[in-house]
């Protein structure tokens, strides 16, 4: 097993475990810093939807600095396993939901469920998953979309709501911001 640790919030310093051997490229500590950074304003008052999990350590974080209800959304059942048992280990409120399954599928009953939410968007980096995830975004959230990718990926989608707001490069990480045109603030 590999260990991440929750940063701030009321798990902080805890550690969780990633099976060793399994394809997660989790966010870096620097990346979640500054990313939590930005949304401390409003992450007590709006769910937090990490699409594309892995680990989970950014759905926990977000847990942790107290979001009302974290969606962790994964595929692989072995990370489903290790999150699971790490909800357990920092027995974790009712307010995390894991939901194991493919994000294209689940994701436009929770946008429709949840649509001030934020959604975190960190698909494999060399997938068009993050432009599906926008284009299932697109149509009706009154949140924050953040994509996660290398600095070098363009996206290259039309979209009618989303536009991006922020970008901030963290090395070989790029983080965007994006919102409703329709809203300056969520």
């Amino acid at each position: 097993m590999s260990f991440i640790q929750i940063q701030a919030g009321v798990f902080a310093r805890k550690r969780i475990e990633i099976p060793r051997h399994s394809a997660v490229r989790p966010t870096s500590d620097r990346v979640k810093t500054s990313l939590f950074a930005i949304l401390e304003p409003i992450i007590e008052h709006h769910p937090f939807v990490d699409v594309f999990s892995g680990s989970g350590a950014v759905g926990f974080e977000a847990l942790s600095r107290g979001s009302p209800h974290v969606i962790l959304i994964e595929k692989n059942p072995q990370l489903i396993q290790s999150m699971r048992a790490n909800a357990i280990k920092l027995s974790c409120p009712p307010e995390l939901t894991i939901i194991q399954g493919c994000a294209l599928k689940h994701l436009p009953k929770i946008r429709n469920d949840c649509p001030n939410a934020v959604f975190f968007i960190d698909p494999p980096y060399d997938s068009d998953l993050t432009e599906k995830i926008l284009k299932i975004l697109d149509k009706g959230i009154d949140g924050w979309a953040i994509t996660e990718s290398h600095h070098k990926t363009d996206l290259e989608c039309s979209l009618n709501q989303l536009m991006p707001f922020r970008s901030e490069r963290y090395g070989e990480t790029r983080l965007v911001f994006w919102r409703n045109k329709a809203f300056k603030e969520i």
